[in-house]
């Protein structure tokens, strides 16, 4: 078993990714405790609206072709829909950025607006950077450079946090922080992808290019739409809870989520990633595929169980102690979401599964559903009844049940969607 374990190209990746991820991880919960005694709810909530916008304007600006990367049947292809997605990146945050430049020419707006503003494009143009380069490197398996890029940012990010808190640049200091931590993320890509220019650079693209955007325009077409639902929800979520209840609220209930929301981001990812390439080399080679669904779904589970389990219990006094007794309530919002978020742990991994077997249709109306269940509740009930106007735990329990089911039923289709891609490949 050992010697297997030793030879397995999968658990290689995945040790390469998660080693990273846990040291990434662990800066980020050390720190923590010492940000949250630095800064208030109210500003972290407001970071964490910044945050929300940048990642949403940065994933329309590539309209999703960077996932076609991984994906694409020749190295040099990628390499074209690499230069295609940046190109077109370019071109739509130039626009935004010129939307925002006369908006604030033809209504004046404050000096915080005005640097919002700057540093939302500039996080938004570094950040498709670092969406493009993860999916290069997943295809050309660079999973050390997705490493390293993790745990530099990492570093940079909260040390210049802490810094800026301490000589009280407060809300500024934790903007200018995150725009640092893309900087410092971006690097490597940007110059793996100068070296790969070098090396492609005696090849036509133009031509080329237009030929590949149709080949793949399932992506901006069908991908497109569902990820603008899931982040739009994300924002509009913050948007209604500030409007509903108070900025310090959300910021209580963006602390629990982000920190929840780490394991997905780090771990999840990490094995993600790596299920995306092993997953369509299965495919290309016409091997079965449900193995390797049901492998990494087992193995998350396995570690989820233990510290999910501990925080639904004990979220509240755990958060107290830990970022301090202004934080309790934070804690008590993590506990309510724990279901939510765990089955969310479990599915994030093999979210690609849908993209690789041509089933965004399927996986845009999941995205509908979802986007649209959460916005009735946030929106809906507060306005409905003062049952859930008065209390946001209230709200909360109701998205959390409400998603808890919905991820259960979306775990049953992915994994028929295994089981049928598995039968074509038998039979032809």
């Amino acid at each position: 078993m050992l010697q297997k374990l030793r030879q397995s190209e999968f658990l290689k990746s995945v040790l390469v990714l998660m080693t990273a991820s846990v040291v990434s991880l662990a800066i980020n919960v050390l720190i923590s405790p010492i940000l949250t005694r630095i800064y208030s709810a109210e500003q972290i909530g407001d970071v964490n609206l910044y945050t929300r916008i940048v990642v949403f304007i940065s994933t329309i600006a590539t309209v999703r072709y960077e996932l076609s990367l991984p994906i694409a049947k020749q190295q040099l292809h990628a390499f074209h829909l690499y230069r295609l997605t940046y190109r077109i990146a370019l071109v739509i945050l130039t626009g935004i950025g010129i939307v925002g430049l006369l908006y604030a020419l033809i209504k004046p707006v404050d000096t915080y607006s005005m640097w919002f503003m700057l540093l939302v494009i500039i996080g938004a143009y570094l950040s498709v950077w670092i969406n493009i380069g993860t999916n290069w490197s997943i295809r050309t398996k660079g999973f050390k450079r997705i490493s390293q890029q993790r745990i530099i940012a990492s570093v940079v990010s909260n040390g210049l946090k802490w810094f800026f808190g301490m000589i009280g640049w407060k809300t500024y200091g934790l903007l200018v922080s995150l725009s640092f931590g893309y900087l410092a993320s971006s690097v490597l890509f940007i110059l793996d992808f100068a070296q790969q220019k070098r090396t492609y650079r005696s090849f036509k693209a133009n031509k080329r290019m237009r030929v590949l955007s149709k080949e793949y325009r399932q992506f901006p077409i069908m991908s497109l739409p569902h990820v603008m639902i899931d982040l739009g929800v994300d924002l509009a979520m913050a948007s209604l809870i500030i409007a509903f209840y108070s900025k310090a609220d959300f910021g209580l209930f963006s602390h629990a989520y982000g920190l929840l929301k780490l394991p997905i981001g780090i771990v999840g990812q990490s094995i993600g990633q790596v299920f995306t390439n092993r997953f369509s080399e299965l495919i290309h080679s016409k091997q079965s595929v449900v193995p390797l669904f049901l492998k990494t779904t087992r193995t998350l589970f396995l570690l989820s169980i233990v510290p999910f389990t501990v925080l639904f219990f004990f979220g509240e006094p755990i958060f107290a102690f830990v970022f301090g007794k202004e934080w309790a309530t934070s804690g008590a919002y993590a506990s309510i979401m724990i279901p939510w978020l765990m089955l969310n742990f479990l599915l994030s991994p093999i979210s690609s599964l849908p993209m690789i077997l041509g089933r965004q249709k399927e996986a845009l109306i999941i995205g509908i559903i979802s986007g649209a269940g959460q916005l009735l509740i946030f929106g809906a009930l507060p306005e409905l009844s003062s049952y859930f106007r008065l209390s946001f735990e209230h709200v909360l329990w109701a998205a959390s049940g409400f998603q808890s089911v919905l991820l259960l039923a979306v775990f049953s289709i992915y994994y028929r969607f295994a089981q049928v891609a598995d039968k074509r490949l038998v039979r032809f």
